[in-house]
């Protein structure tokens, strides 16, 4: 009877723990998506890139920065995003992210037209090989 009842309140206390744990978890990853959010609302790509911080409710000062790549995509960037954060308490962290943002206020208006162009010219170029069947 004893040894159940030690049994039972090890496997109590353990769940308590692990229970604590996932909510600690879950506030963190929470945290994380807000500075996320905050961070990609950004318009100016030069800002963007240079980086910056934001305060947090309960994860304290997060730095970050930001390197952007175009891709063949009108107005679409990968983003590789670093963020540090720097907890009040605890050990600091951090966090990376790759990421695709739909910016056209970040688009090149000549790299713009150039991608426009190729594909005018691809779908020319179709056309006239669905004709000639």
């Amino acid at each position: 009877m004893v040894l159940a009842f030690t049994i039972l309140t090890q496997t109590f206390f353990n769940t308590l723990l692990a229970l604590e744990s996932l909510e600690e978890n879950a506030d963190s990853h929470n945290i994380i998506r807000f500075a996320r959010s905050q961070i990609i609302l950004e318009p100016d790509l030069e800002e963007f890139e240079r980086g910056g911080e934001i305060e947090t409710l309960n994860l304290g000062t997060v730095s970050w920065k930001a390197s952007v790549e175009p891709t063949e995509v009108i107005h679409l960037f990968r983003v590789e995003l670093s963020m540090e954060f720097r907890p009040t308490e605890g050990q600091p962290f951090e966090q990376r992210d790759s990421l695709y943002l739909l910016r056209p206020t970040w688009s090149d208006p000549m790299e713009t037209t150039r991608i426009l162009d190729d594909a005018r010219q691809r779908i020319e170029q179709e056309r006239r090989l669905t004709d000639a069947w």
